[in-house]
This record gives C-alpha cells, structure tokens and sequence, in this order.
C-alpha cells in the first residue's frame, strides 16, 4: 500500500477537524466585541476526563503573558509572577483576544468526547496582573457564565 504525503495531510487534517468538533461542547458561545470595559469571571479549574462531570485539574491557573496554553512549561517567563490563582477565584476581565485553541477535554479519552461540560475555545481574557501588566487566561478555565467574551471590547 503507498501513502502519498496528501493522503497523510488530509488524515492528520481529518483528524485535527474530528478533535476541535468533539472538543466545542454544549452550546459554544461565540464572542462579539462590546463596550464594557470589565467583567467578573470566575476560575473553574477543571477537567474532563470521563463521560460525565469534571475533576479538578492538576495544574495551576495563571495569568499568561502569552496567549498559548500551558506556555510556562516551555518558557517559565510566560507565567507572571504572583498571578496563580485557585479554583472559585474571582478575576477582573478588562478584555478579550484571540489566541491559540485548547480544551479542557483529555482527546485520548473517547468517553470524554460525550461530555457536555467539554469545552474548547480559542478567547483569551485579559486580566491586570499584581505587577500592573495585562496577563491572559483561557475561557477553558473559567465557569460557563464567564464565557463568549461577556461584552467586553477586544484587547
């Protein structure tokens, strides 16, 4: 059997496309720029492991000074300093922007893909960090409430 690399593209794309579906959720919300300048959003640090429910998730919540997941893990200067926050934190959202996608859903768990608390987007809120500096945090992160870019303006 030969593969041509087209036939491999269009797999990994099939693929990539198959994951981002079953990664959207229950009724994704899609942001539109608004006019407030803040909003309460609130921390919800939680994963989707299983079919049903969530379980906290392992890893810290920060503010990012980039807008790519787990970005500390490569660049331990993404992370801002004093900006870990835990589970039910209340945060100021001065705005929203794109960035990189992520999910709150483990992709190698078939049964997670049934989920209805899985949830990925590619909305970014900005936050004032302690130091003063406009930081990022993943909607994946938060409560369904504070998600699709609560009217605020674009960052």
């Amino acid at each position: 059997m030969v593969v041509t690399s087209s036939a491999v593209l269009a797999m990994l794309l099939g693929l990539t496309v198959l994951a981002a579906y079953d990664a959207q959720g229950k009724d994704p919300v899609v942001a539109r720029p608004g006019t407030r300048l803040s909003a309460r959003i609130v921390v919800q640090n939680q994963v989707v492991v299983s079919s049903s429910g969530t379980q906290p998730d392992k890893t810290p919540v920060y503010l990012s000074s980039q807008r790519v997941p787990r970005c500390a893990d490569q660049q331990p200067s993404c992370m801002i300093a004093g900006s870990k926050v835990v589970d039910g934190s209340v945060l100021t959202a001065e705005c929203f922007a794109f960035g990189a996608g992520m999910t709150n859903m483990d992709l190698r768990v078939l049964a997670a893909r049934r989920n209805p608390e899985r949830v990925s987007s590619d909305l970014w809120y900005g936050v004032r960090a302690p130091d003063g500096s406009l930081g990022f945090v993943s909607e994946v992160y938060l409560t369904t409430a504070s998600r699709g870019g609560l009217g605020l303006r674009q960052c």
